[in-house]
């Protein structure tokens, strides 16, 4: 495995054994290549590197979101925004409301964050540029009624031009689905409400790929064993898409293009067929995994653990790469690239981006070896 503080150059990944110069060469990127134009190979490669971009936090971060080269995080204590293009390095993270915020989600399109915070955990939208402003007011949020205790968001896009944004909150056993209202009121307003027999663990929106238009609420939940509920927005009925044996929830849920989920449990993971419900695949983690991210089109999978980030081919179902490190490890975000956090001692964290391998420069390799 290799050591995420360290040079990834110098450690090869478990059962590489010897490897010739031109291998390693071919899986050299350059600087700002986004995970979604990266082919896994079949084969135990070093694909990616981890690379420190804030060495310390005083707080635990909750949640986070990619806003450009910004990020958008949020603590027990408040909402933040890490700027690492800031020249002076304590300037670079600066609180931007003052309010507990436990889950996020960045809408770039539409200059909006959308959270789980405040007190009462209430879905609450802030405009990305008030934020910023020294002079916020409160016509720059917009709480969504009937949210109080959520626990879980998940956004979607549907038409030709991907231009209409929707939201599902999940909160205790409902769903709301709102839809993105633009000029001039630039909110998200109530479209549907759904009811599910108990408490939804995770979900999505799924667009169908034929008419590329938002068609199901995917979600899942634990009573007598794992099942999972297909909700037709259209028709506001709710059929079984598919049953797993034994009472653990899944961790996440992953929509890998054709019709094809991803559910993904502590030791393993199951692919569905949307339309049948068949499992199409499986394969078993190297370690439990916590949450899972999947670059659009991409032939592999990040499968990330308490310690541990997982590279995994989805054609070949190969254990491509390890990622370790010496902390826990949280999943943030992703864009181009995706962002960890580690978290220390005494509730500090520091976040670091997994990138694919870059070729440097020879005084780039020296910085890396002191």
């Amino acid at each position: 495995a290799e050591y995420m503080g360290g040079s990834s150059s110098s450690l090869a990944p478990p059962g590489s054994g010897e490897r010739s110069m031109s291998v390693v060469e071919a899986l050299m990127y350059e600087a700002g290549t986004p995970l979604s134009a990266i082919t896994a190979p079949a084969t135990v490669a070093p694909l990616f590197e981890a690379v420190a971009v804030l060495k310390e936090f005083s707080r635990e971060i909750k949640c986070a979101g990619a806003w450009g080269h910004r990020i958008l995080f949020g603590t027990m204590k408040g909402l933040y925004i890490f700027d690492p293009q800031t020249p002076d390095p304590k300037d670079s993270v600066v609180r931007v409301a003052k309010v507990k915020c436990m889950e996020l989600v960045v809408i770039p399109e539409l200059e909006v964050v959308v959270t789980i915070s405040g007190s009462s955990l209430q879905v609450v939208v802030y405009e990305l540029k008030a934020l910023l402003s020294s002079s916020k007011t409160k016509s720059a949020e917009s709480v969504l009624a009937s949210t109080k205790s959520c626990h879980a968001i998940f956004v979607g896009r549907d038409g030709q031009d991907n231009s209409n944004f929707f939201l599902c909150a999940a909160v205790k056993k409902k769903l709301f689905l709102c839809e993105w209202a633009p000029h001039p009121y630039n909110k998200f307003m109530h479209l549907v409400e759904f009811a599910t027999p108990v408490r939804s663990t995770v979900g999505l929106l799924y667009k169908d790929p034929t008419s590329n238009l938002l068609s199901k609420i995917i979600v899942a939940y634990v009573s007598n064993q794992t099942e999972v509920l297909a909700i037709d927005i259209a028709s506001y009925k709710s059929a079984e898409l598919a049953t797993f044996k034994g009472k653990s929830a899944p961790s996440d849920v992953v929509d890998l293009g054709n019709s094809r989920i991803l559910f993904c449990f502590r030791e393993s993971a199951k692919c569905l067929d949307v339309r049948t419900g068949a499992v199409l695949f499986e394969f078993e983690w190297a370690a439990p995994v916590n949450r899972v991210y999947y670059p659009a089109g991409a032939n592999f999978v990040l499968g990330f653990t308490d310690r541990t980030v997982e590279v995994r081919n989805i054609e070949t179902l190969s254990l491509v790469q390890t990622l370790s490190h010496a902390n826990s490890l949280k999943f943030l975000c992703a864009n181009d690239l995706v962002f960890v956090a580690s978290m220390k001692r005494k509730a500090s964290t520091g976040m670091y981006r997994i990138q694919p391998r870059t070729v440097k420069s020879p005084v780039e390799r020296l910085r890396a070896k002191k």
